[in-house]
């Protein structure tokens, strides 16, 4: 039986992604993992404000697609008595695709 603080494991704070140019960027996504106590109901995986997940059990994690720019994450959990937690913030950082370099004939 867990009792811990709902957690965001992945991404670590403070990360940094690249896009990466030439792949579609539907494909360029990120895992977002928490962890969070055995008494959840209800877990929220959020960046931006925006709800990513709702879930109601582990495992606790799902695909958030790259956008450029600062991003804060956190977990927001309501547990069966109906208490309502949140994690700290966690930031990352995602780039915009590096330029190509130009060929010089």
């Amino acid at each position: 039986h867990t009792t811990a603080a709902p957690t965001l494991v992945t991404p670590g704070d403070g990360a940094t992604f690249q896009i990466a140019p030439g792949i579609p960027m539907e494909r360029q996504q990120i895992l977002l993992e928490a962890q969070a106590s055995d008494a959840v109901a209800e877990l929220r995986i959020m960046v931006g404000g925006s709800a990513v997940v709702q879930l109601d059990g582990p495992p606790y994690r799902a695909f958030w697609q790259l956008r450029p720019g600062e991003h804060v994450a956190w977990v927001e959990v309501r547990d069966r008595q109906g208490n309502f937690s949140r994690s700290p913030d966690v930031r990352f950082m995602v780039e915009p695709a590096a330029a190509t370099p130009q060929q010089i004939p």
